[in-house]
């Protein structure tokens, strides 16, 4: 069956579920909807309504995979820890998650109900612009409250039983260092699957410093996955939730705030604001943190992704291309400081 066949089915299953009748009483129906398509989901969101109300579903289904038993799996991780959430969100008046309705584990397919309101990253950007159209006190908030749920999450999902590896980190950024090698990615050099390597074995027997520990990690935790709705914020799409070290989440975020830096229409102290915010929220990450191998190793690798693309978006527009060469340049020189590997002097090469 091909996947457009199977979310079809699935979309029939949706709208014919007695399950859903009875939980949203007479007259339940699906009115109207439209597809998302992602590179590893198709997501409906359905316009529905009930002789009472209308409001809105989302309908994510995996796409199909060699391995259906992973997905399958995938799904039921999602919607297990997404009813944990919303469950125990109960009792926090400015925190959510969106409500899981029901999980079609046959065909590795979740439905929640919407939640409302702004995507953070919406927020953000109209606050940062140099002629900010949104409001600027609104996002800080917003930001210092992302804080404050990651820190509550953390909490409810720590696990002192877990451990963790970091080698599989490490081969995960030396994936894409063969790629930019072959690829002739100006500056990049095998030394840094060595270096990277090195690393992960240093921040293996170090272990983890004092504050930091194993935890859920959202695995996506960024501005795109968080909705607003005036003094609410929820985090949305649990895709790539998993056990591991609680670094993990604060620096994606902090980096994906921080790469607002590299777009000149952006009020770099601004930006500075919000990673200050943001860390209000959540909890200063101190110097024993900081200076750890298994905060340079997370951090490292969201350097890697960073400078992995902007070489990606390097065919761009010629005043594009300027912009990305510098970020470049910046992103490979933190990398090798962060991975203690020796830099190339001068970089004179185009990313063209």
């Amino acid at each position: 069956m091909s996947n457009s066949a199977k979310v079809q089915d699935v979309l029939d299953q949706v709208c014919q579920d007695q399950d859903l009748i009875r939980l949203y009483g007479e007259g339940f129906r699906i009115d109207s909807h439209h597809s998302i398509e992602t590179p590893f989901s198709t997501v409906f969101r359905l316009h529905s309504s009930n002789k009472d109300a209308s409001f809105k579903l989302y309908l994510k289904t995996l796409c199909d995979s060699s391995d259906q038993a992973k997905a399958r799996a995938s799904i039921q991780n999602e919607y297990d820890i997404m009813a944990r959430l919303s469950q125990q969100f109960e009792r926090v008046k400015l925190l959510d998650v969106p409500h899981p309705v029901k999980l079609y584990a046959d065909s590795a397919s979740l439905l929640t109900e919407e939640v409302e309101g702004t995507e953070l990253e919406d927020l953000l950007t109209g606050a940062a612009r140099l002629f900010g159209q949104t409001s600027v006190k609104a996002a800080v908030q917003m930001t210092e409250l992302a804080g404050v749920w990651l820190r509550e999450f953390q909490q409810m999902t720590a696990d002192k039983k877990v451990s963790v590896s970091f080698e599989p980190l490490a081969l995960y950024c030396q994936e894409r260092i063969d790629y930019l090698l072959e690829q002739q990615a100006p500056g990049v050099s095998a030394s840094l699957n060595k270096a990277f390597m090195q690393l992960a074995k240093a921040a293996q027997t170090e272990g983890m410093p004092h504050g930091v520990f194993v935890a859920g990690c959202h695995g996506d935790f960024a501005p795109h996955n968080m909705i607003t709705n005036k003094e609410r914020l929820a985090v949305i799409d649990f895709t790539d939730y998993r056990m591991d070290c609680s670094l993990f989440d604060p620096i994606n975020f902090l980096e994906k705030v921080g790469r607002m830096h590299n777009h000149f229409f952006y009020r770099s102290s601004f930006v500075d604001q919000l990673q200050s915010a943001f860390l209000k929220g959540y909890g200063l990450l101190g110097p024993e943190v900081i200076q750890s191998a298994c905060y340079r190793l997370i951090r490292a690798r969201c350097v890697l992704l960073r400078l992995f693309h902007y070489f990606m978006c390097r065919t761009r527009s010629w005043h594009m291309r300027i912009g990305h060469d510098r970020a470049y340049r910046e992103s490979l020189a933190e990398l090798h400081a962060l991975l203690g590997s020796h830099q190339p002097s001068v970089l004179k090469q185009s990313l063209q």
